[in-house]
């Protein structure tokens, strides 16, 4: 943690000048709001430590139904033999990306 490193025991162990806070993974890309408040709480908190906030957006956990390895991906997990401890439905082998 931020804390650990900068006023903690491994203070010495990995010098941080920065937090970073990736816009699109934790919080979707659709949310300015809500990554906009989560950030400011960041900010808050590391401006507490004297660390710079970066925050970066990416679309990299969005699905895209073009790409070969979504596609994959979720045609493996479709032929698993169970979802969620219920019993796989019978289309599940045939995802048709939308």
């Amino acid at each position: 943690s931020a804390y650990w490193h900068t006023r903690g025991a491994r203070r010495l162990d990995h010098p941080l000048a920065a937090g970073m806070m990736v816009h699109g993974v934790d919080i979707p890309r659709a949310d300015v709001a809500g990554f906009q408040r989560a950030a400011a709480r960041s900010r808050r908190m590391l401006d507490s430590l004297d660390l710079e906030l970066i925050t970066v957006v990416t679309n990299a956990w969005e699905p895209q139904p073009h790409d070969a390895r979504y596609v994959a991906a979720m045609n493996t997990h479709a032929s698993s033999t169970r979802y969620a401890g219920a019993p796989r439905p019978a289309n599940a082998g045939c995802f048709i990306p939308p």
